[in-house]
C-alpha cells in the first residue's frame, strides 16, 4: 500500500462509530441511511418516534451519527427543511429526562402532568421555531443504566409529547437506536410500540456489496491505493 499524500489519515476506526466527522469514510450503509431519511421524513410530517433496532456492534451508532445526519444536513436532503433543523444528540445514561432538559433548557416538566401542547410551545421557542431533530444514541441505556421507571417514562412521553402533531408539525423529530435484545422492553412502553409497528429499521449485517464499499472505498477516499 503506497501513500499519496503524506497527511492521510487511517480511516478505519475499527470498533469505534463514525461521528459526523468522519462520513467521508463512512460506506456501505447507503441502503439503510436511505431507509432511515424516508422514516424521518414521514415521522417529520406525521408525528411519532422512529426507532433503529439492531444487535450489539451492528453500526446503529455509526448509521445516526455518519449516515443520517450529514443526510438530513444537506442541501440536497429529501426532506424539506431538515438542514436548518437544530439536532440534539444524547445517549439517555441515568438520568434521561434530566439530559434532555439540560440539553433543551426551555422545557419545564412536570412528570405528573405532560402536557403535549406545552412541551410543543416549550420546544418551539427553543428552536425558534423549527423542527428539532433529537438522535437518542445507546437507548438501551433507559433500561440498563436508568434505574426508576417514573424518570424513563416522563423521558419518553416527552419525546412522545414532541412527536405529535396537531394542526401543525411535530415540534420534534426523534430517533432511537436500541439493541435488538431490548425489543421486548420496548413494548412496554406506548410511546415506543407505535414506532416499532410502523417506524422502525431492522439493521442486519451488510451484504457482501455493502461490504466491499465499506472495505474498498475509505482507503480511497484518503488517497491510499494498492
Amino acid at each position: 500500500v503506497s501513500v499519496d499524500d503524506a497527511q492521510s489519515v487511517c480511516p478505519y476506526l475499527g470498533l469505534a462509530p463514525y461521528g459526523p466527522d468522519q462520513a467521508d469514510w463512512f460506506f456501505g450503509r447507503t441502503r439503510a441511511t436511505e431507509s432511515l431519511v424516508d422514516l424521518v421524513g414521514r415521522s417529520a410530517t406525521g408525528g411519532g418516534i422512529t426507532l433503529v433496532i439492531g444487535a450489539s456492534g451492528a453500526g446503529k451508532s455509526s448509521l445516526l451519527a455518519a449516515g443520517l445526519l450529514p443526510a438530513l444536513a444537506g442541501d440536497d436532503s429529501p426532506v424539506p427543511g431538515s438542514a436548518q433543523w437544530p439536532v440534539v444528540r444524547i445517549s439517555p445514561g441515568a438520568t434521561p429526562l434530566h439530559t434532555l432538559l439540560t440539553e433543551i433548557p426551555t422545557l419545564q416538566v412536570d412528570v405528573d402532568d405532560i402536557d403535549p401542547a406545552v412541551v410543543r410551545a416549550q420546544t418551539m421557542a427553543w428552536s425558534e421555531g423549527r423542527q428539532v431533530l433529537i438522535v437518542v444514541d445507546q437507548g438501551e441505556e433507559m433500561f440498563t443504566v436508568c434505574a426508576e421507571d417514573v424518570e424513563r417514562s416522563a423521558f419518553l412521553a416527552t419525546l412522545s409529547a414532541m412527536t405529535q402533531r396537531d394542526d401543525e408539525p411535530p415540534a420534534a423529530v426523534v430517533v432511537i437506536g436500541i439493541r435488538a435484545d431490548f425489543y421486548a422492553r420496548c413494548l412496554e412502553y406506548p410511546e415506543l410500540e407505535g414506532g416499532l409497528q410502523r417506524r422502525s429499521l431492522a439493521l442486519g449485517p451488510m451484504r457482501i456489496t455493502e461490504l466491499r464499499e465499506a472495505i474498498a472505498r475509505p482507503a480511497k477516499a484518503v488517497g491510499l491505493k494498492r
